[in-house]
Formats: C-alpha cells, structure tokens, sequence
C-alpha cells in the first residue's frame, strides 16, 4: 500500500523497504530494552519525554524536507535529477548520523529520534504531497471510481464485462473498485502472455498494466464488453444510453451498452489462431474464425492516403462504417488527428483533453467516428511518416449480419455458472468441432466435455474447447502454476516441524545448546545473504541505475 501511494520516481518508490527495516528494527530495539529492563520500574514520565522528543523530531523533519522539496522541485536541475537525488541525499545524512551516534555514544533514544525524522522526511518525498501531478494512484480517480460504483443503477449481469472507454476515470483497477469485471487490470500476477495477445487485437498496454482502452466494436463485442463508460457521447448508430453515473467532484459520466452482443459460447471449427502484428488483419483472421465467413470486416485504406500531405479524404457509401487508426510511431514522433476539422481526443492518464498519439494509456487502436452517406477528411499533423500511420473502414453492417446469424445458428447455452476456480456451462446443438470462450488462455486452465479430459487451444489468446456434436457439458478449472509444488513444500515443512516436536518431547533427540548454535548461526547466515540479496535487488541495482542515468544525462 505505501508503495502504491507514492508518487516519486524510480527508484524513490523502493524507499518504503528502508523505512520498513527501520519500523522492524526499533521493534527489535524495544523488545531488547524491555526484555533487559524487566527487574526494572517502568519510567512513565522518561517514556513521555522520549515520545515528545521523537514526535518533535518528526514534525520538524517533516517541515524542513517539506519546504525544501518544494523548492528543489521549482529548481532548474530537479528535470535533470529527479526525486532521486535529494533522497539520496537525504539518505546519505542520515546514515552518517547513524555512524556517529552508534560508534562514539551508542544511545539508543538518540537513535529512536533518528529514526521517527528519517521515516517522516523520506514519506514525504514517497507520497510527494507538494505535487499536483495526475497519476493513476490519485485519490480523486479512486474516489471517481467508487462515485461511479455506487450510482449505478443498471443491471450488469455475471460474465458481461465493461470498459473505460476515455478514463474520465483514471483507475486501471477501476472495475475492481466498481465491483465489475473487466480486462483492465494492474495485478502483476497475470500470464505474461495476457499483454501482447490484448495488444494484438488494439487495446493499449503500459508497462505491466493491462489496459480496456482501444480494440474494435467487433473484438468488444467478442469479449462481453457490453458496457462502456465515456465523459464523451458515443456514436447512437453503436450505443445506447443507460444512464449517467457519478464521477469525481461532481462529474458525470455515461453508461452505454453495446448494441450488439454475441453468445458468451460461440460455435467454431477453429482450434488455433495466432496473432499477427498488423492490427487490422488480426481482427479480420478472428471474425473469418469465429463467422466462418470469408468476407474483410477492415479494409485497410492505409493506400489512399496523400503522401504529402498525410490527407485522407473519402465519400462513405454502402451502408455504415466505422474508421479505425493505429499507429506504429512512438512518443518521440506523437501525431495528432482531426476528422472533418474535430481534433481526435486520445485516451491517456494524465488527462482526458490529450490529442496526442501515441500516449502511456493510449497507444492501441483508436476510434475516428461512425459514418454513413457522407463525405470524411481526415489529417494527421506530427513527426511520424506514412509507413507508421495505419487506417481501415470497419464494415459495421457486415458485422450486424454476422452477429444475428450467429445468434440464429449458435448452439443453445442451458446453463452458465461461474465458480471460483473456473466456469461450467451445458450447450445444447452443438454443429462445429469447437466453441470459442472469451477467456484468457492460460496453461493452467483443463478442461473436461462430458466427463472426457480435452486439450485447449488458443485463439488470439482466448480458449478454444474441442467438442462433441449435439449436447455437451463443459466444465473448466484452473490450477495456478506453482499450487502444487507449493502445497508439497508447506506439507513436507510441516510433517519437519511435527516430527521434530515429537522426537524433543519424547527424548529421542536431546537438545545440544552447541549444535542448536551451529543450526542457529548457519540459519542466520543464510536468512542474511537473502536479505541482501533481495535489498540488493529491489534498492540498491535501481539506484545504481539511476546514477548511471544521472550521470549520461550531465554529460550530453
């Protein structure tokens, strides 16, 4: 959590490991003192002294590095430095106060004082409170996020997922918040592969965040996004308006539902898919999968652009379309766009005004509007050339078509449950070799169709169950990785921890103060290069890297 609240730079946010040693360590100082103490007449008035001095301390230290990270944040040299330096700094004086005190006095209370002013002055770089920066730990978008929970009023059924379409509400674990399911997430603890299968289809990625923000009206609707929060009004000819919920301070935000919704089981006779790194054809190779049809949903019109002038100008004919970009320029070549002199409005977190492509939250496919029966000019202004610029007509009729003769033809879903370690679900007509789930593949998903163990396969990251024709029942459980060697472990860690008890108790084996000081120092030393090694790597390794940063900065 104290990590998660900060909003310094790398490698400041590391700087909770310190403080918590220091936490651990006046712990281990006090049960010391009271320990050796015991005989002793506990000295209230002293204690208090003690406590005034060190909340002194703290309010003090508190104050001083306040002010003064204000100021080193107004000075010329904090774009250079960072965070990271006047923490360091901070760090450094500190420690040698430490040496002083424990090598020449070796009073104990002085360095409890010590301690109490290095905790505040070190939090108050960490949560840097003298900042107004917008960033995805902010209260306000925490708060918008719970706001939106709470006013919902709509009935968003088990399995149907929503999307945070501009991030009016800046939270990538808004849904969570919300109480709803999404594929937006922040977890760390997801498939490795969960990212570049997302990114393949145009939803927008940072990092280890997995984001909602980009993708098509068709892979949206493939995955149970049925609803879509937006600051904006979305297209009528798409979305309809459920209702409006509350955001942050008052704002509101709309609630739409998708206009089209496919079967949570579609029927295929695909077994595998792989992504491929062109967007468009990626999402037109899983319609072809899914449909069975072999018509272009994306008709890349990347061609027609004017080379000089990177225009694109069109008259929309045959029925409703919707224009899809994506670029492969990166934030050192940002564009922006406008469509019939609007500038396009990027998803991104610092702000829901940014026009800039590509950003940190946007950086996926982005939606340029739904046409019919009009004339579109579109035109891209920025550093990137025309081999990183990509546009494709989605043929939204097409996908209607499609849609409704799914519905028509799709096996009938009896039953649907969700489970905590996994989905059962009964179809009835089953016709095609395969049903399609918009579940994230993962190797630790089995599966078993009437009774019968069945391999899984992936298509474009989602699950893909062999089965049989006419009536199947479906059952899927997951089983992380690591479960059972952990389980092994703990048992055989365990049944030690047992059979040693019961040998002492018994006298079978006699306790050796030697040799229980040779186990002893040898677990200590263990416990100790681990400890280094794991401050080593998640403190010490960052700052080196930064100062290696720091360093080719100054010099260029």
């Amino acid at each position: 959590m104290w990590h998660g609240g900060s909003r310094a730079s790398w490698p400041v946010r590391f700087i909770y490991v310190v403080s918590f040693v220091l936490i651990d360590f006046a712990a281990l100082l006090y049960q010391d003192h009271r320990e050796k103490d015991e005989t002793q007449k506990e000295d209230v008035f002293r204690s208090l002294c003690i406590a005034c001095v060190c909340l002194a301390a703290a309010l003090i230290a508190g104050r001083v590095i306040y002010k003064a990270y204000a100021a080193y944040c107004g000075h010329s040299s904090y774009a250079t430095l960072g965070d990271g330096f006047l923490c360091l700094v901070i760090e450094a004086v500190f420690a040698g106060l430490y040496l002083f005190i424990l090598k020449s006095h070796k009073r104990k209370t002085a360095v409890l004082v010590l301690m109490c002013a290095q905790l505040v002055a070190t939090s108050v770089i960490c949560f840097a409170t003298n900042k107004e920066n917008a960033t995805v730990f902010s209260s306000e978008y925490l708060e918008a996020a719970n706001n939106a929970g709470k006013s919902v009023t709509t009935d968003i059924k088990d399995f149907e997922r929503i999307k945070n379409t501009d991030y009016k509400i800046d939270h990538i674990d808004y849904a969570l918040v919300m109480g709803q399911e999404a594929i937006s997430n922040y977890w760390h603890v997801i498939n490795p592969d969960l990212q570049p299968n997302f990114a393949a289809l145009g939803y927008s990625i940072n990092w280890t965040q997995l984001l909602d923000a980009g993708g098509t009206i068709f892979s949206d609707t493939l995955l149970h996004i049925q609803y879509d929060l937006s600051y904006r009004n979305l297209p009528e000819s798409m979305y309809s308006l459920c209702e409006n919920v509350e955001g942050y301070n008052g704002d509101q935000i709309g609630l739409y539902k998708n206009n089209l919704e496919l079967p949570f089981a579609i029927g295929t006779d695909t077994y595998e898919l792989s992504a491929g790194s062109d967007l468009f054809s990626t999402q037109n190779s899983l319609f072809s999968a899914i449909t069975g049809s072999n018509e272009t949903l994306i008709r890349d019109v990347t061609g027609e652009l004017d080379t000089t002038d990177l225009i694109y100008e069109t008259n929309v004919t045959g029925g409703r379309k919707v224009l899809y970009f994506y670029g492969t320029n990166n934030t050192d070549l940002q564009e922006t766009i406008t469509v019939n002199g609007q500038e396009v409005y990027i998803p991104n977190s610092d702000s829901s005004e940014n026009t800039s492509y590509p950003v940190d939250f946007g950086n996926g496919l982005i939606c340029l509007g739904s046409f019919e029966n009009e004339s579109v000019s579109v035109e891209f202004n920025g550093e990137a050339d025309l081999s990183q610029l990509h546009i494709g007509w989605l043929d939204y009729d097409l996908l209607t078509g499609a849609v409704k003769e799914i519905q028509d033809q799709n096996p009938k879903i009896t039953t649907l449950k969700q489970k905590n370690s996994g989905v059962k679900l009964k179809l009835d007509n089953v016709t095609k070799s395969n049903v399609f789930l918009p579940i994230s593949y993962d190797k630790g998903w089995s599966c078993k169709v009437n009774g019968k163990k069945v391999e899984i396969g992936s298509i474009d990251g989602m699950l893909s169950i062999p089965v049989e024709q006419g009536s199947d029942n479906i059952v899927l459980k997951y089983h992380p990785s690591g479960r059972t060697l952990g389980l092994i472990i703990s048992l055989i860690t365990l049944l030690i921890c047992v059979a040693g008890r019961y040998l002492f108790k018994k006298g079978i084996v006699k306790q050796d103060q030697k040799t229980e000081g040779v186990l002893g120092s040898i677990a200590y030393d263990i416990y100790g290069v681990v400890y280094a090694l794991f401050i080593a790597l998640l403190f010490i390794v960052p700052i080196l890297c930064y100062l290696r940063q720091i360093l080719v900065l100054i010099q260029s």
